[in-house]
């Protein structure tokens, strides 16, 4: 008796599953195409540059802005990039003549325009901080605020002003103004700050290390400074593995940094022993950031 062969025939599928099917294939086609794109930018990035090779630069552009000024006194857009260079300068070298030079040059960017003069004004806050005059820092930054609310600098130098007089829940608010308006190292680490004074310990290292996490296309010294308070975090608490690796990141991203050293001996890295003395690094952790951002 002859086999009745079966016909192959196609069975439609129902329209959910069909639809299903549709937006999975379109779905992996994104998915592929998102990491080539990745890869390519990968790619083409430039490597990041070390920290000298940073220095160097920012000398060329203070020396540059310099030039500007001797030429046209009333330049008071490059006298404000002069004082932003200066302070950052100055947390990169410990420098502290770099801030006498951000003093004069936020003040004549000041006295050319008074009024409607954001970056001048944030500067000048981050001058007085560094110079522990947190009622001036408090005044200029609250300034800086009303000029531009949309701007997250003038919310971290109010932040830095108000925590350095005792108001820890004024600078937590502006701390997270900060961080809706530019979620980045400079309101995470200032928030990592705050949680450690206020003793949260577990937050502290949490936003520590969110902070870390976007610190590229900052300056080197940001990361490794980041790293420096982390690795204190951890020193702190007897945690002597983890504070190694993060002194040892930060010596990593900002090699011949005097910053992480005195961790390292602190944590007995160099002595194959671990000693209870505490040591804060005065250099790489100043009462008060400076930075304009």
């Amino acid at each position: 008796m002859a086999v009745q062969g079966k016909s192959l025939t196609a069975t439609s599928l129902p329209r959910s599953a069909l639809l299903l099917t549709v937006a999975a294939a379109v779905a992996v086609s994104f998915s592929l195409a998102a990491a080539y794109i990745g890869l390519s930018q990968a790619r083409s990035q430039p490597p990041q540059p070390s920290a000298a090779e940073e220095l160097a630069a920012r000398n060329q552009r203070i020396a540059f802005f310099e030039d500007r000024v001797a030429a046209d006194e009333a330049d008071f857009v490059s006298l404000n990039i002069l004082a932003g260079q200066y302070l950052q300068r100055a947390r990169e070298t410990s420098d502290l003549a770099d801030y006498g030079r951000a003093d004069v040059a936020a003040s004549r960017s000041l006295a050319l325009l008074p009024d409607d003069n954001y970056q001048g004004t944030v500067a000048l806050a981050a001058v007085r901080l560094s110079q522990h005059d947190f009622r001036a820092a408090l005044e200029l930054s609250e300034r800086a605020v009303a000029i531009k609310p949309s701007r997250a600098s003038g919310y971290g130098a109010k932040g830095d002003a108000l925590s350095n007089l005792g108001r820890y829940a004024e600078a937590g608010l502006a701390y997270e103004t900060m961080l809706e308006l530019e979620p980045g190292l400079p309101a995470l680490s200032r928030l990592a700050g705050l949680a450690f004074i206020e003793g949260d310990l577990l937050n502290a290292e949490d936003f520590w290390r969110q902070a870390i996490e976007r610190s590229a296309g900052l300056p080197a010294e940001n990361g490794a400074w980041a790293r420096v308070q982390l690795g204190e975090l951890y020193l702190g608490q007897g945690d002597t593995a983890n504070a190694a690796r993060q002194f040892r990141a930060a010596l990593g991203s900002k090699p011949g940094s005097a910053m992480p050293k005195p961790g390292l001996r602190a944590s007995g890295l160099r002595r194959g022993a671990w000693t209870t003395r505490s040591c804060f690094i005065r250099a790489s952790s100043p009462a008060v950031r400076t930075s304009t951002t």
